[in-house]
Order: C-alpha cells, then sequence, then structure tokens
C-alpha cells in the first residue's frame, strides 16, 4: 500500500505469523500519546486481552473513511494477532490490475477452494467511489462559474462600449481641435484601463475571500490556484479592452462635423 514507515520498522515476515506482542502505530497515534517523545519501545494495550504490546515502529496516516475525513490515531497489528472472519486482501500488480484476476482467483481456489473472492475492485475505483458526490457538486460548480464568468465579460464588454459610445460627441469635439486617431484610442483606453484595474483589485479581494470558505471542498489542490486567478483576470482585461478599443476606433474615423451633430 506504499504506507511510509515513518520511524522505526515494519513487521518480519516471522512476526507476521506470531503473536509475538509487537505493534505499529500511526502518526495520529504518535502525535496524540507522545507528541514530543519517541514512542519506539514502548508498550501500549489494546483489545480485549488486556496485553501489553511493544511499539516497533511509526507509519504514516492513512485516510481509512475518504479523502474528506481526517485521519485518526490506529494501531497495526500481525495477522496472526487478530484474524477476523471478513477480511481483505490487497494485490499489488505491474500493469493493468484487472488482468491479474484470473491467476489472483486461481491462487486463493490452490489455498482454499471454498473461499470465494467477490466484490471486488481496484484502488483508483475505491477513491472515485467516495468522490461521486463531491465530482457532481465541482462539475456543477464549474458550470455555473464558468456561466457566471461569460455573463460578466458580456456585461463588462456592453457597459464599457455604451460608455464610450457616449462619449462620441466629446471624441468629435478633440478632433476638431486637432486630436489624432492615435491620441483618441490611447485617451479611450487610458481611462478603460484605469477602470479595469480598479475592478481586478476588488474582485480579486472579494475571490480570494470567498475561496477561503471553499477550502473545505479541496483535497491536496489549493483553493487559490494563481493559474486560475491570473487566467480569469487576463481573460476580463482582453474583454474590457475591446470593449473601449473597438467603439472609440470606430468613433475616431467618423467625420467630426457628424461627431459634434451628435446628441
Amino acid at each position: 500500500m506504499i504506507v511510509p514507515v515513518l520511524s522505526g520498522r515494519d513487521f518480519t515476515e516471522q512476526e507476521m505469523w506470531e503473536t509475538g506482542g509487537v505493534v505499529l502505530i500511526n502518526e495520529s497515534m504518535r502525535q496524540q500519546l507522545w507528541p514530543n517523545e519517541d514512542p519506539l519501545g514502548k508498550r501500549i494495550r489494546h483489545g480485549a486481552d488486556e496485553k501489553f504490546r511493544t511499539i516497533i515502529g511509526v507509519v504514516g496516516d492513512v485516510r481509512q473513511r475518504g479523502l474528506e475525513a481526517e485521519a485518526y490515531p490506529q494501531i497495526y497489528t500481525p495477522y496472526a494477532e487478530y484474524q477476523h472472519t471478513t477480511m481483505s486482501l490487497a494485490m499489488r500488480t505491474k500493469g493493468d490490475p484487472k488482468a491479474m484476476l484470473g491467476a489472483a482467483r486461481k491462487e486463493i481456489a490452490a489455498l482454499d477452494p471454498l473461499l470465494a473472492p467477490y466484490h471486488i475492485f481496484t484502488l483508483e475505483e475505491a477513491v472515485a467511489r467516495t468522490l461521486v458526490g463531491r465530482r457532481l457538486a465541482t462539475w456543477l460548480l464549474a458550470l455555473f462559474a464558468c456561466a457566471a464568468l461569460l455573463l460578466a465579460a458580456v456585461g463588462i464588454y456592453g457597459v464599457m462600449s455604451y460608455s464610450v459610445s457616449q462619449r462620441t460627441r466629446e471624441i468629435g469635439v478633440r478632433m476638431a481641435l486637432g486630436a489624432q486617431a492615435g491620441d483618441v484610442l490611447k485617451l479611450v483606453l487610458g481611462q478603460g484601463f484605469r477602470l479595469i484595474g480598479l475592478g481586478l483589485v476588488v474582485g480579486c479581494v472579494a475571490a480570494i475571500s470567498l475561496a477561503q470558505l471553499m477550502r473545505a471542498m479541496f483535497f491536496g489542490v489549493s483553493a487559490t490556484d494563481p493559474v486560475i486567478f491570473v487566467g480569469v483576470a487576463l481573460l476580463l482585461i482582453v474583454v474590457a479592452l475591446l470593449a473601449c478599443w473597438i467603439p472609440a476606433r470606430r468613433a475616431a474615423k467618423v467625420d467630426p462635423m457628424i461627431a459634434l451633430r451628435t446628441d
């Protein structure tokens, strides 16, 4: 299972089949019972037999109850210590694990013909089952986020375009007084960029604050992914600049006399 041994050692082959009174504990148990000392060699008692067992190693935490649930203190014992009537067999393979099912069934039947393996699945499938609800919620959230981004882009374009078109008379006056088309474009884009910058600052602060509320929905990734933030910001900047540039360019080509007559 590639669970790391953080300190001490793993069970030996002989210990796996003997009731020698040795156990492993996970990191959560170490932090809970021995936060400031080495637990190796200490003795611990658990179970109904009241028997003390020696700790020989500390292993990494495993999220037994799903990716969303935090790890909890655990003790690992040799198979001979606790032989449950229902147990799971984990098999690590090279390549496609499902291609090994036939060989695994044959080997199990050779050991005990009465054993009937059932509920066979890969670790990827086990993890996927725990994430079904979260994946659906994430896809729905992504869908609504894309719709919100599209509406924001359309809204920004409409507002900026309308704002520039309302300045057609002003642009005509400037051009009648000698302003060139490049000067008009530079003026409009400069004023638009200041509004864009202010909106981005306010939007990023609000987005980062709201993202902290969604932190519990993520596992192994950051709620404030810089790539997403930068990508969305660049998209809105491009949309806003186009919304300023297109009507400003159109107005700069209009004859100043016609622009001056515009109400």
